[in-house]
C-alpha cells in the first residue's frame, strides 16, 4: 500500500537560521519595551503620539524586521 507522508520540518542553512533567531530576539525585546511603555502611559500619565513610531525609532527598524535578502 502506498502512503503519503508530510513533514513540517523546515531546512535552513546557518545564515538563514541566525537571521530568523535575531529577528525573534528583537521582536521579543520590542514586545517587552512596548508593554512597559503602555503601563507607564496608563498609570503614570506618560504622553506619546504613537507607540508604533516610538518603537521603530528606538530600535531603528522598518515595518519588516528581516532586512537581509535570502
Amino acid at each position: 500500500m502506498k502512503t503519503i507522508s508530510y513533514s513540517d520540518c523546515l531546512y535552513l542553512n546557518e545564515l538563514e537560521s541566525q537571521i530568523i533567531q535575531q529577528d525573534i530576539h528583537l521582536y521579543h525585546q520590542m514586545l517587552i519595551r512596548s508593554y512597559r511603555l503602555i503601563y507607564h502611559k496608563n498609570y503614570n500619565g506618560l504622553q506619546m503620539d504613537s507607540l508604533q513610531k516610538k518603537m521603530k525609532s528606538f530600535y531603528d527598524t522598518s515595518d519588516y524586521l528581516l532586512e537581509v535578502g535570502i
